[in-house]
């Protein structure tokens, strides 16, 4: 069926999910790709890029998800948070700092553990940046959600010390007392 012209646009997508669901990941990753670069018109190109991206992300192939996820956020009218996710976290693996922190900012605001994740990770890259004031926003957002309770110790501590560099003495000193309450439930 996909040979035939008027499905040809169509059916690829369509036998790159059936792969993908039948969990031969690989083979529908070999399978899209090859159909994306083939350069024929896709009525689901978007989609498919979406596809060959997430599964580039899932094998930790950074470098080679970006393309594909930068694409698919580019053009898609509608943008779910993983798929936003998965590309900060791509720049951020490929030391693209500034364009993950575009990303993760906009993943603040909530109280799940993607907003807690890339609010951890937007600190860091801010400190890899040399922004420790904005570094010290990021880890306090990400001290004041709960989804991973590590995490939120480990990004009060880093508020606390951003805290006690920058100058905000009575911050440092009230976080660091809060965190030693805390310590002892956690192995750091």
């Amino acid at each position: 069926m996909e040979n035939e012209k008027e499905y040809a646009a169509v059916v690829p997508y369509y036998i790159a999910q059936i792969y993908y669901i039948q969990g031969k990941k690989d083979e529908a990753l070999k399978y899209a790709e090859t159909k994306i670069k083939s350069g024929n018109s896709q009525h689901y190109d978007l989609e498919m890029k979406q596809m060959v991206g997430h599964a580039y992300f899932e094998r930790k192939e950074y470098k080679n998800a970006l393309p594909y996820l930068e694409d698919y956020v580019k053009r898609s009218d509608k943008v779910r948070r993983e798929d936003l996710y998965e590309l900060s976290y791509s720049y951020y693996q490929a030391n693209e700092l500034n364009k993950a922190i575009d990303g993760f900012k906009q993943l603040s605001g909530k109280e799940d553990s993607f907003s807690q994740s890339a609010m951890y990770l937007l600190g860091d890259a801010y400190l890899k940046t040399g922004q420790k004031a904005n570094a010290r926003n990021a880890f306090l957002f990400c001290a004041s959600n709960s989804s991973d309770k590590k995490q939120q110790e480990v990004s009060r501590f880093q508020y606390a010390k951003l805290s006690y560099e920058l100058g905000y003495q009575d911050e440092a000193l009230n976080n660091s007392s809060q965190l030693s309450e805390h310590v002892s439930e956690f192995h750091l």
